[in-house]
């Protein structure tokens, strides 16, 4: 765990053997920038609160058993530059609104069930 002061800004739980979901309350960390709950054991849909943390800067899911598809409201993470759910069992189309991750660098969505491009508008992706 990250703190800057009072505010938590950082959860660094990767390779930690969680199970479960993806807490919702996560979204009630307006400060957060960095969360990595990656190569755990963790199920269930991501929590449509997560994409109101929108001081976060990295984001990643990978390597767990999260499925569902990713929620429109990903567009509201306008300072997201790095976006890692590969290894999931994510499904769906990829929506427009990640065309307004204007600052992504790096994003990884493979080994998942997911149809359709990337907005061209997404990052300074290579």
């Amino acid at each position: 765990v990250t703190c800057s002061g009072e505010w938590v800004t950082g959860l660094h739980l990767f390779g930690l053997g969680l199970e479960g979901t993806v807490s919702p309350q996560l979204g009630s960390l307006p400060h957060l920038e960095y969360l990595n709950l990656s190569s755990n054991a963790l199920s269930g849909t991501i929590p449509t609160q997560l994409w109101d943390l929108i001081n976060l800067q990295y984001l990643d899911l990978s390597h767990n058993h999260l499925s569902g598809y990713i929620d429109a409201k990903i567009g509201k993470l306008i300072n997201l530059k790095e976006l890692v759910l590969g290894y999931n069992v994510l499904t769906g189309s990829l929506c427009p609104e990640m065309g307004y991750l204007a600052q992504l660098t790096k994003m990884d969505l493979s080994s998942n069930f997911l149809v359709g491009s990337i907005p061209s508008q997404a990052g300074n992706l290579s």
